[in-house]
């Protein structure tokens, strides 16, 4: 619809599983084209489902990358690289979430490429921020879950901690970045100072929710998520055995917890930190 505000508005999604597909799932739904750029494999969220059927095309990637064209490069060529800067010189947003670092050596620069197309409002997910001492390190939701406190109010209470079903953090940081990049794209077409900033996302906001005196106070039940194992009480009890990769996530993510409760805080403050960049020049 041309009435949409960002009609005309092309995006470069460089980003997988969750939080950013959706960021750009939010921009795609008020008007903006955007480009899914995949590897070979593929956005692992096409695979996350039990149903064989759905394998390449689970449901929870079907539902937050509808309406985008795809793509498929591998920026580990020359090849997959030159035609990715093509169509990051062509776009207005680029959207990745890999690791800090991980697009320079893809050969992908974000501070090289914002100086070289300055009109590019480049926005760089992470779990802990694009600095500081945990800024290499993997995240996913539960893990976030976990450090901000947010698993102690789900299961029974004396129980070890359950994260919760739905990826919250995930969807959290969707939003969040969808609005940090309208944000950038008004400060663009209005002239005002171009640099970057750097937006913290649910992680603090989380840990107050479940980090205070308060422990967790649930009626016998739980969320039986089986494709999101470990969930609720009961399914942790009947589907253990069905589900150990899963219940090795929920283990790291459980290790995270011991840190809060033990530190009284979680070591960063930067979980999930949303990094926008308009143009080449730094913020004084």
């Amino acid at each position: 619809m041309s009435g949409q505000a960002l009609a005309g508005i092309k995006v470069a999604d460089f980003s997988h599983v969750v939080a950013g597909p959706l960021a750009t799932h939010f921009l795609a739904l008020n008007g903006a084209e955007v480009t899914k750029i995949e590897p070979p494999g593929g956005d692992p969220l096409r695979n996350y489902t039990l149903d064989p059927a759905e394998l390449g095309a689970a449901p929870a990637f079907r539902g937050i990358n509808a309406g985008k064209r795809s793509l498929v490069l591998d920026l580990k060529t020359a090849e997959g690289r030159d035609r990715a800067e093509a169509i990051i010189a062509g776009a207005d947003v680029v959207v990745e979430n890999f690791r800090p670092g991980v697009m320079a050596r893809l050969g992908l620069d974000p501070e090289a490429l914002c100086a070289r197309h300055p009109h590019l409002v480049w926005c760089s997910i992470s779990g802990f921020g694009q600095h500081g001492p945990l800024s290499d390190l993997r995240a996913n939701d539960q893990i976030v879950q976990s450090m901000a406190g947010l698993m102690l109010l789900s299961g029974r209470e004396g129980e070890p901690a359950q994260r919760v079903g739905f990826p919250i953090v995930d969807t959290f940081t969707g939003l969040l970045a969808a609005f940090a990049i309208q944000t950038a794209l008004l400060q663009r077409e209005r002239g005002l100072l171009v640099g970057e900033a750097e937006l913290l996302g649910p992680g603090p906001h989380l840990h107050h929710v479940g980090g205070g005196d308060a422990g967790p106070d649930q009626a016998d039940g739980g969320v039986q998520v089986v494709a999101a194992a470990p969930v609720g009480v009961h399914l942790r009890r009947r589907r253990a055995a069905d589900h150990k990769g899963a219940v090795v996530a929920g283990a790291i993510a459980h290790v995270a917890v011991q840190d809060v409760e033990e530190g009284g805080i979680p070591r960063s403050h930067e979980t999930v930190a949303v990094h926008v960049r308009v143009g080449g020049a730094a913020l004084a």
